[in-house]
C-alpha cells in the first residue's frame, strides 16, 4: 500500500469509527475483525497507525529507508491478501513489529546465503551454518510471537 499519490490521512472527522484510532485489546479485536471482513478503511487506519512507527524502526535495523519501506510495506500486503485467516494472539502492534522483524531477518540470510553461493561457499561448511542459524532464528522468533502466520516465508 502507497502512501505518496496523493491521498492524505482522513481526519477524525472523516468516516471513520472512533475504534479505528483508538490503541488496546478491544481496539486490536475490532480491527483484526473489521479487516478480515475485508473493511478496508479499517486496513487503511491499521496501516497509519502502525506504518511510520515500523519504517523508522526497521531504517535504523536495515540500513536505508528504501528497504525498510520495502520490508514494511510487503508484511502489510501479506495481512491484506490472507486477512480472512489473520490471527493475532497478543497485540497488532507485536504482530505487526515481530512479521516485520522476522521478513528483515529472513532477507538478510537469504542475501548472506546467496553471497556466499555466489562466492562459491567455503570448504568449511559456512554455507551450512548460514541456513541453520537462519532456520534456529527464524523458528525462535515464530515461537517467541506465537505467530500463526508468517510474513517472512513469503519474503
Amino acid at each position: 500500500m502507497a502512501t505518496g499519490h496523493g491521498s492524505a490521512r482522513p481526519s477524525q472527522a472523516d468516516a471513520f469509527p472512533p475504534w479505528l484510532e483508538s490503541r488496546g485489546p478491544e481496539a486490536d479485536r475490532a480491527w483484526v475483525a473489521a479487516t478480515a471482513a475485508g473493511d478496508e478503511a479499517a486496513f487503511e487506519a491499521l496501516f497509519h497507525a502502525y506504518h511510520a512507527p515500523l519504517c523508522a524502526f526497521f531504517y535504523r535495523y536495515v540500513g536505508t529507508r528504501d528497504l525498510a519501506e520495502e520490508i514494511v510495506q510487503e508484511v502489510f500486503l501479506f495481512v491484506w491478501e490472507r486477512r480472512q485467516t489473520w490471527e493475532v494472539r497478543t497485540s497488532v502492534k507485536n504482530y505487526l513489529f515481530t512479521a516485520t522483524e522476522n521478513t528483515a531477518h529472513l532477507r538478510r540470510n537469504r542475501r548472506a546465503a546467496r553471497d556466499l553461493a555466489q562466492d562459491g561457499g567455503s570448504a568449511d561448511g559456512a554455507g551450512a551454518q548460514v541456513a541453520q542459524e537462519s532456520t534456529r532464528r527464524t523458528l525462535a522468533l515464530v515461537r517467541t510471537a506465537r505467530l500463526t502466520h508468517r510474513p517472512a516465508a513469503s519474503a
